[in-house]
């Protein structure tokens, strides 16, 4: 096993047996931050894009928790700065779907939606025994944007991602196998096993298949990002993300229109900012 690159919240290794490339996630340190995290994921898989040789990556978290929206962040950031943390998410969650690698997520510990709308663009999403789910983000006080009301329910139930999350659910790895949102529970060995078959596959037949079986979705992917923004937009434009973090109420939904019509959108923030 070789080591490779320099990241602060994920570290990278080879295995030449099994042609796979590892990122665990170093979501068990104090300095761990998911706003950096996701930086630099985005440049990690632009590196990937051109490893055909690269049978299989998997992204492993550790077992502590692995919160990608946590109040310390958003009490940070400001609308704009939510908006664009959410969209890169976005994009490295479909994008998953044209790496020509087979991607595998391994999930331990624990996990907010946000980590699972990550991984939606994933082939094969795996939970250790012992993984729990949190159906938390409109708690948050934010629509999910991050493939959560696009990809997620093309590519498992939408009626079950919906009820989840409207019902503020937090699922076991039992329970989210039957649901259809990860595909296998299962240890560390049994991963392994996983990759080894990944790695006797035909290159050429395992990418042909991947991309002809994702197609449809690729020829959609613009206009199917674009409309799950649209909805998103609005909700984070009234700012109980915002009241959330700081743990005060949410805003009256009578409120809505009104609130919108004198909040400056993220187009008319930026325009200011370049005038």
């Amino acid at each position: 096993m070789s080591h490779l690159f320099n990241y602060k919240t994920f570290t990278i290794s080879l295995d030449r047996e099994l042609k796979n490339c590892k990122l665990r996630v170093q979501n068990d340190t104090e300095s761990f931050s998911s706003l950096k995290f996701i930086d630099e994921l985005e440049k990690f898989f632009d590196w990937m894009t051109s490893k055909t040789e690269i049978s299989s990556l998997l992204i492993e978290t550790s077992a502590d928790s692995f919160e990608l929206l946590s109040k310390n962040d958003l009490k940070l950031l400001d609308e704009n700065a939510v908006f664009n943390y959410l969209r890169k998410v976005q994009r490295l969650s479909w994008g998953q779907i044209v790496l020509p690698q087979t991607i595998v997520w391994n999930f331990q510990g624990s996990a907010d939606f946000l980590a699972l709308e990550l991984a939606s663009g994933a082939d094969i999403r795996i939970a250790h025994p012992s993984f729990t789910m949190a159906f938390n983000t409109l708690n948050k006080g934010i629509t999910p944007m991050a493939s959560g009301s696009s990809l997620m329910g093309i590519v498992t139930n939408q009626s079950i991602v919906k009820a989840n999350l409207l019902s503020n659910k937090v699922e076991n790895a039992t329970n989210l196998l039957q649901l259809g949102l990860i595909h296998q529970v299962s240890y560390n060995d049994e991963v392994r096993k996983t990759l080894k078959n990944i790695a006797e596959q035909s290159p050429i037949a395992r990418i042909q298949f991947k991309r002809s079986i994702n197609d449809q979705i690729i020829r959609d992917i613009d206009d199917l990002m674009a409309n799950e923004v649209s909805f998103a937009k609005a909700a984070l434009a009234i700012g109980d993300w915002k009241r959330w973090a700081n743990e005060s109420e949410f805003a009256n939904p009578r409120e809505f229109s009104k609130i919108l019509r004198r909040t400056p959108t993220i187009e008319q923030v930026n325009e200011r900012a370049l005038a």
